[in-house]
């Protein structure tokens, strides 16, 4: 078996109806087990449904003992999502809340004529402007423009 081969999918399971599918590199335990040992982290909605448990929920490995290469672990991930989606399931969202990682709420900026705008973006269509550009200000010393926390 090829060494590039580490990664492996999952489905985690509550009463038979799948919850979360997650893939990830397999090491020197199931990437299954490290998040079932974040759970306490950030809160996102699958730590929350996580935290419920005392021990680790049903998991089904697909493919068993197979691993997978990188880009087919994501293409078996996105397979078995879409496929409960369509059964009309919803699954869980592992990503942290109202942060960067998360793909959380905008960070808001403040001009400096104290307008506050909701997101970058907002603040470049307003002032004509790449994002970038409004990005940099706020990151610049001396320009007056920055985020609000």
């Amino acid at each position: 078996m090829s060494s590039r081969r580490k990664f492996v999918v999952w489905t985690w399971m509550d009463d038979n109806l799948p919850m979360f599918v997650g893939w990830g590199r397999y090491g020197q335990q199931h990437p299954a087990k490290k998040l079932w040992a974040k759970r306490a982290g950030a809160d996102s909605d699958l730590n929350l449904w996580l935290r419920r448990f005392k021990s680790e929920p049903h998991r089904i490995d697909h493919a068993g003992d197979v691993r997978y290469y990188r880009h087919e672990a994501s293409s078996v991930a996105k397979m078995f999502r879409k496929k409960y989606q369509a059964d009309g399931r919803k699954l869980l969202d592992p990503r942290p809340w109202g942060t960067k990682e998360g793909g959380g709420a905008s960070r808001m900026v403040i001009s400096p004529e104290f307008t506050i705008f909701g997101s970058v973006r907002q603040a470049a269509i307003d002032q004509a402007v790449n994002p970038c550009t409004i990005t940099r200000w706020c990151q610049e010393d001396g320009t007056d423009w920055d985020y609000l926390n």
